[in-house]
């Protein structure tokens, strides 16, 4: 009997984004990866969508405490406080594929 591979954390991660909505807790957490190595996968996965004819959507990450979205963030990561009221409060981003 063949031995098939398992899957490889990205395809992993593809296959929860296209469930719904996650953030990189949640993916952190469902995978058992930490959240640090979940930005790198998502900057791959991003790429690697056009080619599939998907798109993986992010729901920007948007300060507590003023309401400021950080719409055009580039960075897959955290940002680490919001540049309108200097809070740290910041909401996560939430990541599917359509």
């Amino acid at each position: 009997m063949e031995h098939l591979p398992e899957k490889t954390i990205r395809q992993q991660i593809i296959d929860l984004l296209e469930k719904g909505d996650h953030s990189v807790r949640d993916i952190s957490k469902a995978i058992g990866v930490r959240e640090k190595e979940i930005f790198g996968h998502l900057e791959h996965i991003h790429l690697s969508m056009k080619n599939r004819r998907e798109k993986l959507r992010i729901s920007p990450y948007s300060c507590q405490a003023c309401g400021f979205i950080f719409e055009n963030r580039k960075k897959f990561t955290r940002p680490s406080r919001c540049p309108q009221c200097k809070k740290a409060r910041i909401d996560a981003a939430m990541y599917h594929i359509e």
